[in-house]
């Protein structure tokens, strides 16, 4: 008789142990692999809202500049209701030569159309009476009921194109202290391509775009641009307050919702490889354990109450051996699951690398800032540093510090955002108060008293300032946030110089101050963004004839060294102190003087042209000037008549 063969129960065991690992380490494998996707996807729709945040503000900014622009017209005829269709033409010329977006502006007093501007193109509208319009009567009916600025449309034009018409009651008071009565209306024609074109809608390269309106009754109406399919793709959607309704702005990433992370065959070979580990002998796992408690030993009194979250990482074998009560609440971790991770499954982007190089060159990591990932998916921002430590045995440990700075980071975030939005929202009162300013000082109005014609300047002046103040908090904004592109194309220096210098000579006649180019060959050319680089020549030259005393002189000039173009500018001023020469870059800089406070501005405009001298792959500094005054220097690489005749030749091929 055979014997039965049996199994030793402590086998068993170990291999059901093994096995419940297995099948644990795969669907934690998976459950990972899922999370990372669904931490991708919201990171995709998070970038789809704010990139349609933007959309949206400048498409409602842009509509309510056209809207507040015209009540300065409404003003007009409150004050002068019987005015003749040649003034009326004067009054609403000045607003349609700034807005290319404006086909028409009329005037119907008791809802006759009486005045209208431009007249030849639009004389057949003369003696449209509106109560006997059965097509427009009712939204006309809306604007006059409730006295508010109406937006209706899309309607079809008899000369072309679609356009919106905002319809805006005027009111007048018959005597001193009797109720206003009702004077008529007046309507401006918006045209709808332009309209969307200045808002940028057509501008927007990440985003698939479509905007339709809401009826009165909440229902969908019609689709006013893009495709409608946009609204079947599970898109953002935002609202988009108009005059007295609303529109509903949905957007898609361009070639619609990833199907997969970004880093999903990373993520999951690193998966794999976390699995194998995993699954080791029982003596390495038990080896692993005992150096681990010798270590608790060693680190307890160093990390226990640190608010940062600090943990002792294995620099040979790449993963964390000990961690403190800090790091697992930020991570979200078990300890006994954090343990068997190495750093680059914590972080999000690979960091192993990296943090071999920088300890084994200098015994030091970091201070670097990581996005890292908890347990649950979620990702946080974290300061990571770190410093080598020598260990018997012939290991390596390395003290990481992973402190979690996203509460600081999201503060900061809304105060750009605040900013941002605050900017925003002070552009369209500040375009009326600007668009009404000049229409006071250009006399559509009448005459000035000679005593107002002062203050209306200065009124006027300062509305500029405040125009050029929010625009450094948006480009500043935008270059914080990565909104900004450059177009790089070949350009011929010294034309571009010469434009520069003549878009700046009028600032300098008002301060007294020449503006020369005083050297700059034929054939040096640049490969930059022209508008961008205006820019950054605009706020070099402001600066210098800001400083430049009476009579002065601002010398620009160019010229190449060592494969490079060295673009000048300095002026003959008092130059900037030493004690601010290490600052002069940074945001809301300014020399602390009398009479640099004296000056004004924001101290916003040398970070913006450093931000995008250094996108356009050049550099811009504050050079020493032996003769006195500021000299600041713009360096940008040179293009050589080969090298523009090959890129141009291979992008013909």
């Amino acid at each position: 008789m055979t014997g039965r063969r049996t199994f030793s129960p402590g086998i068993a065991g170990h291999w059901i142990i093994r096995c419940a690992v297995v099948l644990v380490t795969v669907l934690a494998g998976y459950v990972i692999d899922r999370a990372n996707y669904e931490s991708y996807l919201d990171d995709t729709r998070q970038d789809v809202t704010q990139g349609l945040a933007t959309v949206r503000t400048e498409l409602e900014g842009t509509v309510s500049e056209n809207m507040q622009t015209v009540r300065g017209l409404v003003a007009a005829i409150a004050t002068e209701p019987d005015m003749n269709q040649e003034r009326f033409a004067a009054l609403a010329s000045v607003i349609l030569d700034d807005r290319d977006e404006l086909r028409n502006i009329g005037a119907a007093p008791d809802m006759v159309i009486r005045l209208i501007h431009p007249l030849e193109k639009n004389r057949a509208a003369l003696g449209l009476n509106f109560r006997e319009n059965a097509e427009q009567w009712p939204e006309v009916k809306r604007a006059a009921e409730s006295g508010k600025l109406v937006l209706a449309g899309p309607v079809n034009l008899v000369q072309g194109g679609a356009a919106f018409i905002g319809r805006v009651p005027v009111k007048l008071s018959a005597r001193p202290g009797e109720p206003y009565r009702l004077w008529g209306l007046i309507s401006v024609v918006i045209d709808i391509d332009t309209l969307f074109d200045k808002a940028g809608l057509t501008r927007v390269d990440h985003l698939t775009l479509a905007l339709g309106k809401v009826e009165d009754n909440g229902e969908p109406g019609p689709i006013l641009f893009g495709d409608a399919d946009v609204f079947d793709r599970d898109p953002v959607e935002m609202r988009v307050n108009v005059p007295e309704g609303q529109w509903i702005l949905a957007a898609t990433p361009k070639g619609g919702w990833p199907s997969r992370a970004a880093n999903a065959v990373a993520l999951r070979m690193l998966l794999v490889a976390v699995g194998l580990l995993i699954v080791v002998p029982v003596l390495l796992l038990s080896w692993s354990m005992l150096r681990e408690r010798v270590a608790q030993g060693r680190l307890r009194s160093l990390y226990e109450l640190s608010p940062s979250g600090i943990g002792l990482y294995d620099f040979s074998e790449g993963r964390f051996i000990r961690c403190n009560d800090a790091f697992l609440r930020q991570s979200g971790y078990a300890a006994e699951h954090i343990l068997a991770l190495s750093i680059d499954d914590i972080v999000v982007e690979p960091l192993h690398v990296e943090l071999q190089a920088q300890l084994e060159a200098s015994g030091r990591f970091g201070p670097v800032d990581r996005q890292c990932r908890r347990q649950d998916g979620s990702q946080f921002l974290a300061l990571i540093t770190g410093a080598l430590m020598a260990e018997t045995r012939e290991r390596t440990l390395a003290w990481l510090v992973i402190q979690d700075i996203s509460e600081r980071e999201r503060v900061e975030r809304m105060k750009s955002e605040f900013v941002s939005v605050v900017s925003h929202e002070l552009r369209t009162p500040l375009t009326s108060i600007a668009g009404a300013l000049k229409l006071v000082a250009s006399g559509a109005l009448g005459e000035l008293p000679e005593k107002a014609r002062p203050m209306i300047e200065i009124a006027s002046q300062n509305g500029d300032r405040l125009t050029a103040l929010i625009n450094d908090l948006l480009d500043m904004d935008k270059l914080i946030s990565g909104k900004i592109h450059v177009d790089m194309t070949f350009h011929a220096l010294k034309p571009l110089l010469e434009t520069a210098l003549r878009q700046n000579q009028h600032y300098g006649q008002n301060a007294g101050v020449s503006l020369v180019l005083a050297a700059c060959e034929e054939t040096l050319e640049v490969n930059v963004d022209e508008r961008r680089f205006l820019q950054v020549m605009a706020n070099l030259l402001s600066n210098a004839i800001k400083f430049s005393p009476p009579s002065g002189q601002v010398t620009v000039s160019a010229v190449q060294r060592n494969g490079m173009v060295e673009i000048s500018v300095k002026d003959e001023g008092p130059g900037v102190p030493q004690a601010f020469r290490e600052t002069i870059f940074e945001k809301f800089t300014q020399v602390d003087s009398s009479d640099a406070r004296q000056k004004g501005g924001t101290g916003l405009g040398l970070t913006i042209t450093r931000g995008l001298v250094q996108m356009m792959s050049g550099q811009v500094v504050l050079a020493d000037s032996p003769s006195g005054g500021a000299l600041f220097v713009v360096t940008l690489p040179t293009v050589s008549s080969d090298h523009r005749i090959d890129d141009e030749g291979l992008s013909a091929e």
